[in-house]
């Protein structure tokens, strides 16, 4: 709602990629609860882990657009754009996996998700340095794209090791991650 109300943040192609992340979010989350409530996830056992690989698909799809138009330096830009579709390789292997029931039982996938948060933070912190190295008059944190990549710093970061560890949980812990 905050963001209908700026007026001046609508003309920001930035502020409309968070925005379209937020939304979609809140449209995932809808889409698995209503999955949980009509019980589809038993019906369909791979359907929860199919929204969450396709989840993870257009998070990074979002973060790295991101990430792309705050870059200046074009060797990291192409570096962003080959490592995305490196990325792309693996979580769509990892989807066609899902889709043909050749996976495990796993509700998260971990690989996808550990190689985009590897890739987001590498690129995060490019960022930053750019940032740190530009000689503009003021502040790097008062710029609201620092925020936003502290941000994904901190959930990457902070989700890296758990994502990576998910596959080696018990039953148990599993449900309760």
């Amino acid at each position: 709602l905050v963001f209908f109300f700026q007026s001046k943040r609508k003309k920001n192609q930035l502020s409309w990629v968070v925005f379209f992340y937020i939304t979609y979010c809140l449209i995932n989350e809808i889409l698995m609860n209503l999955m949980s409530f009509y019980q589809l996830d038993e019906k369909f056992p791979n359907s929860q882990p199919a929204v969450y690989a396709l989840f993870t698909i257009f998070e990074f799809c979002f973060f790295s657009f991101y990430l792309y138009k705050l870059l200046s330096n074009k060797i990291f830009k192409k570096s962003l754009l080959f490592t995305s579709c490196f990325f792309f390789l693996i979580a769509l292997y990892n989807f066609y996996t899902i889709i043909s029931n050749k996976q495990e039982n796993n509700l998260i996938d971990t690989i996808p998700v550990s190689t985009s948060a590897l890739i987001l933070i590498v690129f995060s912190i490019l960022y930053l340095f750019e940032e740190i190295q530009s000689p503009k008059i003021g502040f790097v944190y008062e710029n609201p794209s620092f925020w936003v990549t502290v941000g994904i710093m901190i959930y990457f970061s902070g989700t890296f090791f758990l994502f990576l560890q998910y596959s080696d949980l018990s039953i148990s812990d599993k449900r309760n991650f």
